[in-house]
């Protein structure tokens, strides 16, 4: 409204358009406080979040679920577990087939194209730390799709990416029962 057109309202249209408003900022400043509160909480689950990334014994990582399976996340722990920044992994799509020791890389690799078309499983192979000694892990997998849902062998079709685990292993490798409850474990984590 001009202006000219206040001048034609009356004095109870003026308070009414007030009260309006009025009830306007309200809702605004209730809407601004909610943000806040949820900005707030975010923040704090993202700090946990990455809390429990970084002390959690498995390495934690996406790939996408078709072409060259680039990496696209990798949690921090690799540095303290592996020798590697997380950037490494991410930048280098040769990072991890790089640093599988030559005498398992033939078999992991013929193991997981499987399991990327079944929608999930794990392997066991020898990974090499920074320091140059070969160390035991266990990857498990599962595949969501773009939105976080769980898609198993859909994920191919859908341009989802593969989500799993790498742990690494002194002494002996892993018996199935504890390879089961590692890929079940990734698979509930949210």
């Amino acid at each position: 409204s001009t202006a000219g057109d206040d001048d034609k309202k009356t004095t109870k249209q003026l308070l009414d358009e007030l009260a309006v408003l009025r009830q306007r900022v309200k809702d605004l400043e209730a809407f601004e406080s909610e943000r806040k509160a949820i900005a707030s909480e975010l923040k704090g689950t993202r700090q946990r979040l990455q809390y429990l990334l970084a002390v959690s014994p498995a390495i934690i990582y996406t790939t996408k679920a078709t072409g060259d399976y680039t990496c696209t996340f990798v949690s921090e722990n690799l540095r303290a577990i592996m020798g590697y920044t997380p950037q490494e992994m991410t930048t280098d799509p040769k990072g991890w087939p790089e640093r599988l020791h030559p005498d398992d890389a033939p078999r992991a690799f013929g193991e997981m194209l499987p399991l990327i078309g079944r929608g999930g499983g794990s392997v066991e192979y020898r990974f090499r730390h920074r320091d140059g000694q070969p160390r035991l892990g266990a990857r498990a997998l599962d595949q969501v799709g773009p939105e976080g849902h769980d898609l198993g062998a859909d994920a191919l079709e859908e341009g989802g990416d593969l989500v799993g685990g790498d742990l690494a292993i002194d002494g002996k490798g892993l018996g199935g029962e504890v390879q089961r409850m590692l890929h079940v474990a990734l698979v509930v984590v949210p």
